[in-house]
């Protein structure tokens, strides 16, 4: 999901209705605080993950996970979500992918684009 959206109430109906989880970036502007942090187990699926946090964002009622992320070259990316199942390399990896994709046809559009014209 894109980070623009992060409407806390909705997402707690959503999953409370339809199961439904999220993953996206963290916005800088969101508040929160930090009920504790959950422990990393150490491997490959896991590997450049900082830290795993349990939050509660102030708008909403259900807790949340804040991931952070150590790209290899060195930027550092935080990732929310509302899944707690995943370990949270999986979180990171299955967010670049959608950034990957979303990069993609944004490459193909433009490349289309030029060629109408």
């Amino acid at each position: 999901m894109d980070r623009a959206f992060i409407d806390g109430r909705y997402w707690d109906k959503r999953q409370q209705r339809f199961a439904s989880t999220i993953i996206t970036r963290m916005k800088s502007l969101l508040n929160y605080t930090i009920d504790h942090e959950r422990p990393i187990e150490s491997g490959q699926d896991n590997e450049g993950i900082v830290d795993d946090r349990q939050i509660r964002l102030n708008c909403s009622k259900q807790p949340w996970r804040l991931i952070g992320f150590e790209h290899p070259d060195g930027t550092y990316y935080e990732y929310l979500t509302n899944d707690f199942s995943l370990e949270p390399g999986v979180v990171a990896f299955l967010y670049l992918r959608r950034w990957d994709e979303e990069k993609s046809f944004n490459d193909i559009k433009n490349n289309l684009a030029g060629s109408k014209a």
